[in-house]
């Protein structure tokens, strides 16, 4: 199996080390991947082979070490993600399991193992840190969903493209930045937009991919659905649509979900995938909109006293043009 080695002082060989890990890796996972029975193409490789491989490993070590061995680079974002406790804590929990699948999203153990690297808790494998999950988890997900593998949004190259971004940039070898923390700054800054979280996003002018840290959010447009409720407490399910202002083929908007609990002092991210317009239009059609409404959470989020409440919860449904990230 082909190894990058990766040193601490890399930094401006980066962009090297990143194309020579592709190249090698993608030849020693070639005959495993794509599996073209099980929908794959050769934007899954190296990362549905590697999870395979990993799924083969018995213990959170086991798979550790394979992590070093087959993706240094990403090894290495892991690293630098775990001395990240105030970004990390911009993310809410999400539900370990995909209710369309009917399956695991990412294998427990493949999990916890990305959590320890990463410095962040793992009490629970079904309910587990949304980032975590929703990123460096995903791009290991070997669940087949009706709509196709949870990594697709990672490394294909929509969002960039939507944005005007360097290929890349939001993706798992970024020239710059970590997967978690450019996914992070770019979903936060469109979606938490309270001033305790900005002060947190600040910091992603220093830690961020150049593009994603100096990117002009007031060009853009973007559509929120609030969803709201009383549970013990006031709880706001958001869905901020965030158009893409260059041509991207069907996808028009970037869809970032948050939720605004008061249990906890701001607003946590939950997710983030592209998305048509037939979708932005349904989930603000006026028909669905206003008082008494049934309310879920949804993309796999978890909020305690909602996603388990075993009756229907009623609250109100809004949609508006945001200004205020402007």
């Amino acid at each position: 199996m082909a190894t990058v080695l990766i040193k601490k002082d890399a930094t401006m060989f980066r962009p090297l080390l990143i194309l020579v890990f592709l190249i090698f890796n993608a030849q020693a996972y070639s005959a495993t991947c794509p599996i073209k029975d099980l929908g794959e193409t050769e934007l899954d490789c190296p990362w549905a082979s590697i999870a395979r491989t990993l799924k083969l490993e018995k213990t959170e070590n086991e798979i550790i070490k394979a992590l070093y061995k087959a993706v240094p680079i990403l090894v290495e974002q892991l690293k630098q993600d775990a001395s990240r406790k105030e970004l990390k804590a911009l993310w809410g929990q999400s539900i370990n399991y995909d209710e369309y699948a009917k399956g695991t999203i990412v294998e427990p153990t493949t999990l916890a193992a990305l959590a320890t690297m990463a410095a962040v808790d793992f009490e629970d494998s079904r309910i587990v840190h949304a980032g975590l999950e929703h990123t460096y988890g995903y791009l290991f997900s070997l669940l087949r969903t009706p709509f196709g593998y949870k990594r697709a949004r990672w490394v294909k190259d929509d969002i960039e493209t939507g944005f005007g971004l360097p290929r890349g940039a939001l993706g798992p070898s970024p020239v710059a930045g970590t997967l978690l923390t450019n996914i992070t700054c770019f979903a936060g800054r469109i979606a938490l937009n309270d001033s305790l979280n900005k002060a947190v996003l600040e910091e992603c002018e220093r830690i961020a991919a150049p593009s994603v840290a100096s990117f002009d959010f007031s060009k853009i447009s973007i559509t929120r659905l609030e969803e709201s409720l009383r549970v013990d407490r006031l709880v706001r399910l958001r869905t901020d649509f965030a158009f893409f202002p260059v041509q991207n083929n069907k996808l028009s908007a970037l869809l970032v979900y948050s939720i605004d609990d008061e249990a906890y002092a701001a607003p946590k991210l939950v997710t983030a995938f592209p998305v048509e317009q037939t979708f932005v239009d349904r989930a603000v059609d006026g028909k669905g909109l206003g008082s008494n409404r049934v309310i879920v959470t949804r993309y796999n989020a978890f909020v305690n006293g909602l996603t388990n409440s075993m009756k229907k919860l009623i609250g109100t449904r809004k949609a508006w043009m945001r200004t205020d990230h402007r």
